[in-house]
């Protein structure tokens, strides 16, 4: 399921993006976090996220974070990459949530 799009200006610098434990917080929990490049580049627009682990651990609730850079090449407009958030555990966990965001890299309104 789709979460929606971050919109985010081309100087930010690091984008924190973070990810919230619900459903109760018996027993540890965790997810996958991994970047897709879309119309943005890894390397050249946006640092890669690989195998980044979020983990909750028992009676631990709220939100896990995690940065990513942003240095889009030439005006850097237009620009966009994925974040997929799989390898839920324990399975089932993703059942009532999303598992794609989709990070759009531009300009800020003048």
């Amino acid at each position: 399921m789709d979460c929606g799009t971050i919109l985010t200006d081309t100087d930010v610098g690091t984008l924190r993006i973070c990810v919230e434990r619900t459903g109760g917080v018996y027993g540890t929990a965790e997810v996958q976090v991994d970047s897709g490049d879309d119309t943005a580049t890894a390397g050249t627009d946006y640092t890669a996220i690989v195998a980044e682990v979020l983990q909750w651990a028992d009676g631990e609730g709220g939100v896990k974070c995690f940065d990513v850079t942003i240095d889009p090449t030439g005006d850097g407009g237009g620009l966009a990459f994925t974040l997929t958030l799989s390898a839920w555990d324990p399975v089932g966990a993703e059942d009532d949530t999303c598992d794609v965001i989709t990070v759009e890299i531009g300009d800020a309104p003048a």
